[in-house]
């Protein structure tokens, strides 16, 4: 086992030392942070457009994304206070 870990350790020490392995770390950490500014941004566009175009009464549920909680929005008023209670 201590050959085996030695090994590796000698592997990683020698990864660490290279400068272009800690440029790809930076660039995967920096992409995935644009990934996730992204998503919420999208996220959040897409309830301001249900929320805009829905009618009165509609409740607008958003689960929890990457960057924010659950949502529940109510558009406008309730159904029952502006109509018969939905009978025809």
């Amino acid at each position: 086992m201590k050959v085996l870990s030695g090994s590796w350790t000698a592997w990683l020490s020698t990864l660490a030392l290279q400068p272009r392995f800690w440029l790809w770390i930076c660039l995967v950490a920096a992409l995935a942070a644009v990934a996730g500014v992204l998503a919420e941004w999208q996220r959040r566009t897409t309830l301001l457009a249900l929320i805009r175009n829905a009618p009165a009464g509609t409740v607008v549920i958003q689960e929890r994304g990457r960057g924010g909680p659950a949502m529940h929005v109510r558009v406008g008023s309730s159904p029952e206070a502006t109509d018969d209670g939905g009978r025809a």
